[in-house]
């Protein structure tokens, strides 16, 4: 009958060895099951904010690909402005040139020579002229036709002239409206450049601090599955051990079994003196059986 009660206390005193050993693996599991918590929750604010950055790189790039659209429509109508100033300037020099030939008509006697003109195709138109007279009117209408070409054409040319200078005062003028708006597209499409570039940077970074935890996670996870491996067969040996105290608890200390079991020790030393006699309280009775002492 002693000897029960001698193994009681050695199976506690085995209890004790691997609960010693047992708990600080435990405590180390809890401290690890802890950090995973808190790296998985660092993860996922990494990811929102992984997710806010390239949505602000997407909304950048928008913004860059609608000026750099309006970038090409002004080259465009800077180019189409050149052509039309290096046409102009072609006509300048075509009217420059006429005006270097100065006409033999001035603006009086120009008027003169209209008088006449219409004065000599009357005659021709109206009378009946010998050959003679024909051949003369002719000629002389033929002279005053080429005096009246030459005034009106350089005429002509100082008008086109001013009317050229004119245009390519307006092109130059929107010429130059259109080169200070390029300029400063240019400088906001470098300055959201520089912004994409620092958000791709910070994403970048976020992105390796990542990795970083996923590392992290992942070497925990192996630490823990270690400690899983060396927990087990102390689990095994504590379960067995508890299980002939009738205990299924798991999640209790050493201090809080080894009460429970003195307890029913007590319980059991008594059932042991009087089982003999056969004067049992159903308390003892339960406590053999548990036991297989009965």
């Amino acid at each position: 009958m002693v000897s029960k009660t001698i193994e009681v206390d050695e199976l506690l005193e085995e209890l004790k060895k691997i609960m010693d050993e047992y708990e600080p693996l435990m405590q180390k599991y809890r401290e690890l099951r802890d950090q995973i918590k808190e790296l998985k929750s660092k993860r996922r604010e990494l990811n929102s904010m992984i997710n806010e950055k390239i949505d602000q790189i997407v909304a950048k790039n928008q913004e860059a690909k609608k000026l750099r659209q309006e970038l090409r429509y002004l080259k465009c109508e800077v180019r189409i402005i050149n052509e039309e100033l290096a046409d102009i300037n072609n006509k300048l020099r075509e009217n420059k040139e006429i005006l270097k030939v100065k006409p033999r008509l001035n603006p009086q006697s120009a008027d003169e020579v209209r008088r006449e003109l219409e004065q000599l195709e009357f005659e021709y138109e109206t009378r009946d002229l010998d050959p003679r007279r024909e051949k003369r009117l002719l000629e002389r209408i033929k002279r005053l036709n080429l005096l009246l070409n030459e005034y009106e054409r350089y005429i002509n040319a100082k008008e086109k002239i001013n009317e050229l200078m004119k245009k390519k005062q307006e092109l130059k003028e929107r010429k130059a409206e259109l080169i200070d708006r390029i300029g400063k597209l240019r400088k906001d499409l470098d300055l959201i450049n520089e912004e994409t570039q620092k958000l791709k940077d910070e994403a970048l970074n976020l992105q390796k601090e990542r990795v970083s935890v996923d590392n992290k996670i992942n070497e925990i996870f192996n630490e823990i599955k270690k400690l899983e491996e060396n927990m087990k067969p102390l689990e095994k040996k504590r379960d067995e051990i508890l299980e002939k105290f009738g205990i299924r608890a798991r999640n209790i200390t050493f201090a809080q079994i080894s009460k429970i079991v003195k307890s029913r020790s007590k319980v059991l030393e008594s059932a042991l003196r009087k089982y003999p006699k056969g004067r049992l309280t159903f308390e003892e009775f339960v406590a053999l059986a548990k036991h297989g002492l009965i």
